[in-house]
């Protein structure tokens, strides 16, 4: 498994990446992540949120390696523009990968 962070994961990394793709929000705001590069006030208007709290949604897909910022974009206002897209991700969970999470550890 594997996403924004390389192709080594740990128990943390492991959990950060499933506590982001948990939330219905942060799926439609990957969703629209990996169509196109957006900024945080186009992604709550599509999804019909506040700007605080898309960007708090974004926060964590970026904790977790799934989307990275790739530029900034000139805009009028008081709202920061940068312009975020999805890392490439690759997600296999098999038995392999929970053995390796624990290893070292007694259950």
């Amino acid at each position: 498994m594997s996403g924004g962070r390389g192709g080594s994961i740990n128990l943390e990394v492991f959990k950060e990446i499933m506590k982001a793709l948990g939330n219905d929000i942060r799926l439609r705001m990957l969703y629209l992540l990996i169509k196109e590069p957006h900024t945080v006030y186009d992604l709550s208007k599509k999804l019909d949120l506040s700007y605080p709290l898309a960007f708090l949604h974004l926060k964590q897909l970026k904790k977790a390696g799934l989307v990275r910022e790739v530029a900034r974009v000139e805009r009028r206002g008081p709202l920061p523009s940068k312009l975020y897209v999805a890392n490439e991700i690759e997600l296999k969970i098999d038995k392999d990968l929970i053995l390796r999470l624990f290893e070292g550890e007694e259950a």
